[in-house]
Formats: structure tokens, sequence, C-alpha cells
């Protein structure tokens, strides 16, 4: 009990659940029941021996319970649980006290076999699934069902050290696997820790769309499958018309609210076909992927699709926006065959479409099967000089 004591005071330094503390304090006190029980045993136990023990083994219990159901965040009411305990071990006591034993130790028995009953049903009950919930479920169970016979053993001679013995190993035993228990949440929770600080670092914070970041390596995963299923895919570049107006007459969240709900639908139409990437301010990248063969007409009508939904009106409250946008885009395969490239001819475009007042898509004139097999041998080409 002495380790695992130690090994929960380790675990406490780490980010965990609440309930680490109350695991902690109950193993010390545990582990000093069982260094008193080792020194005086054989030596009966006299009225003042009993109600220390009674005393100490229920606050072990009361931890356990409180620390288990904190771990597992099940709501309870602390105030009402420590004045029923504090209830029935001031009853155990007194009828120690007076001569009652019997009635003593069966509250006692009482007591502490709820609570355990009590760990091992929230935890069958809880939404954690792992090898480790249902072995402390078990060990909880076990617990429970040992101090039920304790009233009926505890003046047996012969029983008592082996009662003893099996009460010892099923506490170690829980004690050692909630240790475990909270290894295990540290561990997920270094991990979840590891993937939002990935996320982080590859999504815009305010629309959840792919960040600037990450433009490059989604762009070397679409044009190896362009390669691999010789069909291509386009490259869009947006700038919202009328964002610049909304956002200063109506302030920042409402700039905000437009991003937000074009990123949302742009995400929604766009489904498993592509992606779409903030790369700053109102300017939005949209990969996606063709179902045929390139041709303008496929390609308009997949980028006016989107151009669609950017311009359906945003309802907040009383007021209602309505933004646009200038598409320019183009086609992966010669000549356009690199992220820069793309980007540059697109930007471009886009520029003359919002020269032209905007609400409109200008698509590069290039008029061909964007051959991908030769785009793969420049692209190879480059890469190995």
């Amino acid at each position: 009990m002495l380790l695992i004591t130690a090994l929960l005071l380790i675990i406490r330094k780490m980010p965990s659940r609440e309930g680490i503390n109350c695991w902690l304090f109950a193993s010390f006190i545990q582990a000093v029941i069982y260094v008193i029980a080792y020194i005086s045993y054989p030596a009966t136990m006299d009225v003042s021996s009993l109600t220390g023990f009674f005393f100490l083994q229920t606050l072990v219990t009361l931890a356990m319970n409180i620390g288990t159901l904190k771990f597992i965040k099940v709501p309870m009411n602390r105030k009402i649980r420590y004045a029923v305990v504090s209830t029935s071990l001031f009853f155990t006591i007194f009828c120690v006290i007076d001569g009652a034993f019997t009635l003593g130790v069966v509250i006692f028995a009482l007591t502490n076999s709820i609570l355990m009953f009590e760990v091992a049903y929230r935890l069958y009950m809880s939404k954690y699934e792992s090898v480790a919930i249902k072995i402390s479920t078990i060990l909880f169970g076990l617990i429970g069902l040992h101090w039920l016979d304790y009233p009926l053993l505890s003046r047996v001679e012969w029983f008592v050290p082996i009662g003893f013995m099996i009460g010892m190993m099923l506490v170690v035993a829980a004690f050692l696997t909630l240790a475990i228990l909270a290894l295990l949440q540290f561990k997920l929770q270094t991990e979840e820790s590891e993937q939002r600080a990935i996320q982080a670092a590859i999504h815009d914070p305010l629309t959840g769309l792919y960040n600037r970041s990450h433009l490059d390596d989604l762009f070397n995963d679409y044009a190896e499958e362009a390669e691999q299923i010789q069909r291509p895919f386009i490259l869009l570049y947006f700038d919202l018309d009328g964002f610049k107006f909304v956002n200063d007459t109506y302030g920042h969240p409402a700039g905000d609210l437009i991003l937000t709900t074009v990123s949302k639908r742009m995400s929604k139409w766009l489904g498993a076909k592509g992606d779409a990437i903030r790369v700053g301010g109102d300017e939005l990248i949209v990969l996606t992927r063709l179902r045929a063969d390139f041709s303008r007409e496929n390609s308009m009508s997949a980028s006016q699709r989107i151009l669609n939904l950017i311009e359906q009106p945003i309802v907040d409250g009383a007021h209602t926006y309505k933004v646009s946008a200038s598409v320019g885009g183009c086609c992966y395969g010669l000549p356009h065959c690199d992220l820069e490239n793309m980007i540059n001819e697109a930007d471009k475009l886009m520029y003359e479409a919002k020269q032209s007042g905007g609400h409109c898509i200008r698509f590069s004139q290039i008029e061909s099967d964007n051959l991908i097999a030769q785009s793969k041998q420049k692209h190879d080409a480059k890469t190995k000089a």
C-alpha cells in the first residue's frame, strides 16, 4: 500500500481528472491501518482500538467512493454524503462503546458495503469502457460483498487472519487498478492534447477550415491522387464582395458571422469532393475534384454552385447580410502543375473578376485535357533537378 501511495503521489502531479487526491488520501490511511494491524497482531482489539479502526476504515471507504465518482464524473452532493456517513459512524462508535458490539459492527459493515456497491454500480453504468474499468467494477463489488461477511465471521478465530488477508488483497488490487486508470487517463489526455495541437496547427480558429500552412500538404495529396486516377482537380480562389462594407458598418462580429456561415456552407457542399482553405481575411481557396474529365463548362458549373451558396442571405436577428464573391480558377495539369503557379493564376483571374464588378467567375482559358501524365513527368523532373 505504501508503494501504491507513492505511485498515486507521482500521478497526482500529472494532469488528469479529479479524484486522484481522494485516492491518495485513502491509500495513505489504508497503509497506516495495515501497518498498525501488522504491529499489533495478534493482540485482541479493545474498545478504543475498534473505534479507531472503524473511524479510519470508514474514511478510507468514503474517500475511495468520492474519488472514484469524481474521476468518472458522476454528480453528487458531498454534504449529504458526509452527513449520512458521519451519522452512521457516530452510531457505530456509540454502539461499540455502549456494549452493543454486534449492532455497531453491522452498521459499520453495511455502511462500507453500500459505499463500495455504489461505486461498482456507477462504474458499471458509466460511459467509459476499458478493461481497467471492468476490473475495478468487479473488485469494488467483491469488496462490498466481503464487508457483509464481517459481522458474521469477525469473531470466528480461524477466519480473522484469512478474512483480513482476503480483504487486503482485494483493497490493494482495487487501489492498483485505480492507479492504472489514472495513468491510462493521463495517456489519453496527453494524446488528446497532442491531437488538439495538431488540429490547431492546420485549422483556422474562426472558421474551422484548413489554414494556409496546411495547403501545401493538401495540394500534394490532391496532385498524387490526380496522377494515380488520371483525373484532374480544380483550384478556386474566392474573395468576398461586400465583406468590408459589412465589417465596417456592423462590426467584426458580423464579419465573423459571415465568414463562419460561408465556410460551413462550403464545407457541407464540398463534403468528400474537396476542401476549403482560409488563406487570410476574406480570401478562401477551394480544391475540388472533378467527377469527369476536365472541361471549362463543368469546372465553371462547380464554381457557380459554390458562388450560389455564398450569395444566399445570412440572417442575424434584425439584420440580413448579403455578400457575393469574385472567383478565379484553374485546373491542375499542364501548364498549371504546381501550387504556386495555380495560386498565381487563380489570383490573377480573381482580380480580373473583381475589376469587372465582382459577383462573377473567371476561369483559365486553357482548353486541353490537362495531361496529368505529362504534368507528373514535369513534376518529377523538377523534383530531381
